[in-house]
């Protein structure tokens, strides 16, 4: 198991200690709310969401096959690793370098390729848009999109993840589709 790999599930399982795993489908135009964002996530997978630290999972064959995390965490605290101290009038491009710093920074021996940065649209702000991909220890490719975001003192980011064969273009148009619904409250 490579270390990104580790990372991502980390996050995810992070996000849900406060709770008892609870696996829930997603329903029809519902949106998913937290304290500081709501998203539509597609309809058909699986959510886990945890109030406690504001962050959503939600998979269609399994967080280890594919996921999909959204996580609103201090901008203070979001580059332990790299130990770069940021604000709130932050440019989102300088976000999206500290941002790419901090994950490579926290993927091991792991070689991380950048495939793609560019600036996006997140929640009607200036935001980034990330594509890294790597091979883990036994040599299977992985892929994976980020967008991220600041707000005052928080930082968003909504990540898929998936294997590059099958998993990732399977659902990558129902990601993108549901980042645009995201919104900072």
């Amino acid at each position: 198991m490579n270390k990104i790999y580790k990372i991502t599930l980390a996050f995810s399982l992070i996000a849900l200690t406060a709770c008892v795993p609870n696996w829930k489908p997603v329903e029809p135009a519902a949106y998913v709310k937290q304290d500081g964002f709501s998203i539509l996530l597609p309809e058909g997978w699986l959510k886990l969401e945890n109030p406690n630290n504001n962050s959503v999972v939600a998979s269609t064959d399994g967080p280890n096959l594919q996921s999909f995390v959204v996580i609103q965490k201090e901008l203070k605290d979001s580059f332990k690793t790299t130990k770069v101290e940021v604000d709130a009038n932050i440019l989102s491009y300088e976000l999206m370098e500290y941002f790419i710093a901090e994950f490579k920074a926290n993927s091991g021996d792991v070689v991380v390729e950048v495939e793609s940065k560019e600036a996006a649209e997140v929640s009607g702000q200036d935001g980034f848009r990330v594509v890294f991909t790597y091979k883990n220890q036994k040599g299977l490719r992985f892929k994976q999109i980020v967008y991220g975001c600041n707000n005052a003192s928080k930082l968003y980011t909504l990540t898929y993840h998936a294997p590059v064969l099958y998993y990732f273009d399977k659902n990558v148009a129902e990601f993108e589709n549901s980042t645009k619904t995201f919104q900072i409250l």
